[in-house]
């Protein structure tokens, strides 16, 4: 179907030529009914371009009459920030925690300036460091949860289960887990910065000498990312 806007037809009852009347003039710019200039204006270009706005925009956009771009991010060009650490590996502990708590509120986090309301997609991909060993027999566990959010809205949490079950001394043992979490946070406040954290959740930690989030050119990058959707 071929998106289109009637054609202007004027309602004229006179002659090139003729000297008008008043009658004449308001059937040809004032009248109600169709033909005349203002109810083709009201009719198709004010009415089609209200809801062509309200198609693209939020409810607070409104026209202000001045032929310029009014906003910084529309549909085609939407609101997106990134954020990347990576001046060294994030201790998150190798004793139990009893809930989730910020990995670090200072580096593993991402803040953005929400334009208008609506839904934003926060996106963190890191990778999980743990490192066990066991000098005698005995098994090697470690149990982390993760999850990200702005304190309020919270992503699926993801798990790394690692374990090694041992007779005998072991020698150290490294995993590295890369990892993607994803959140939509519904935003209904644009007068301040909404905070996005990483946080984790040691739930067992047997014989771990080493518990971190990678953030190093050797073990890889805490990257985070928020789009408009």
């Amino acid at each position: 179907m071929t998106i289109e806007i009637a054609d202007f037809v004027l309602d004229k009852d006179y002659l090139d030529g003729d000297i008008l009347t008043e009658d004449q003039l308001d059937a040809a710019l004032i009248d109600a009914d169709s033909g005349s200039v203002q109810q083709y204006i009201k009719t198709y270009v004010t009415s089609n371009m209200v809801q062509m706005a309200k198609d693209i925009f939020p409810d607070e956009w409104i026209f202000n009459e001045d032929a310029a771009k009014s906003v910084t991010n529309t549909m085609f060009d939407k609101q997106s920030s990134t954020a990347t650490y990576a001046a060294g590996n994030i201790d998150i502990e190798t004793s139990t925690d009893t809930d989730f708590e910020a990995v670090n509120a200072t580096n593993a986090k991402i803040t953005f300036s929400p334009e208008y309301k609506g839904k934003y997609k926060i996106t963190f991909h890191f990778c999980h460091k743990v490192i066990g060993s066991d000098a005698a027999a005995g098994d090697v566990v470690a149990k982390v949860k993760f999850k990200i959010g702005d304190g309020t809205t919270s992503s699926p949490i993801a798990v790394v289960h690692y374990g090694e079950q041992t007779t005998a001394a072991i020698d150290v043992r490294t995993q590295i887990t890369p990892m993607t979490l994803s959140v939509v946070i519904d935003v209904t406040d644009t007068s301040a910065d909404v905070d996005v954290y990483l946080y984790k959740y040691n739930v067992t930690l047997t014989k771990v000498t080493t518990n971190e989030i990678a953030a190093s050119a050797a073990d890889g990058q805490l990257y985070a990312q928020v789009e408009k959707i």
